[in-house]
């Protein structure tokens, strides 16, 4: 049996359309709900980005929260730590267990030095750009078309290092939602699953950051940048 986790942050369940929803077109999503076990009693221990992940891969919990600062990390709130040494992760139970492990994520803070979450995947993919991963130039001459709308919008930032100059100097590349960090993280995982010819199960955690700030879909800075997507 082959297993898949899909985790999307800050994904609100009352806007699926199996929970309910009939104004957010969710019709893949809705179409898996029918065929799976759907909870409607289900509560995260912890919510914040790393805590949470930390317990779904580990199952330890994170209560009471402890606080690891790291010198490589600004985000300093408790629970905000890499994985411990001696958690075994799901991945490297399953891998253990003759399973093909892969990672497909586009979460930096996953990612950072020293946090670890991709222990125990054979094959890990991290597509470059969300929030503040420094990957994009933080440039203001590449984006001053765009920029006086970003900062109407955001409370007018005017920090050429706010992490909104890089976040828009990648988004202006889009062309559509193909190229929005959500279809490149799909996209690469669809491609690594058409492409297993393995004869053993496999194990894929596909990880998104969005919907997360700065909620921005692809077509969000022009009628022409891209087209809804339907989840």
């Amino acid at each position: 049996m082959n297993l898949l986790l899909i985790c999307s942050d800050t994904f609100r369940w009352d806007y699926l359309g199996c929970y309910g929803n009939d104004w957010i077109e969710t019709p893949n999503l809705d179409a898996l709900a029918k065929e799976s076990a759907l909870y409607e009693q289900a509560f995260g221990e912890g919510l914040p980005t790393l805590p949470a992940r930390r317990v779904m891969i580990t199952g330890r919990r994170i209560v009471p929260f402890e606080h690891h600062a790291q010198h490589s990390d600004k985000v300093t709130v408790p629970g905000w730590h890499p994985l411990f040494y001696e958690d075994v992760t799901l991945a490297e139970h399953l891998l253990a267990q003759g399973y093909a492990t892969c990672m497909v994520t586009d979460v930096y803070h996953m990612m950072k030095p020293g946090k670890n979450f991709h222990r125990g995947f054979e094959y890990w993919y991290w597509v470059r750009g969300v929030e503040d991963d420094r990957y994009n130039w933080r440039d203001l001459e590449r984006v001053k078309d765009v920029w006086p709308t970003v900062t109407s919008w955001s409370g007018g930032p005017q920090d050429p290092r706010h992490w909104l100059a890089q976040h828009i100097n990648g988004r202006v590349q889009w062309k559509s939602d193909a190229d929005s960090l959500v279809g490149r993280v799909m996209t690469k995982a669809s491609d690594w699953v058409r492409g297993f010819r393995g004869d053993y199960p496999f194990f894929m955690w596909i990880d998104c950051f969005d919907p997360h700030e700065p909620w921005d879909p692809a077509r969000a800075l022009g009628p022409d940048a891209g087209v809804r997507a339907k989840v």
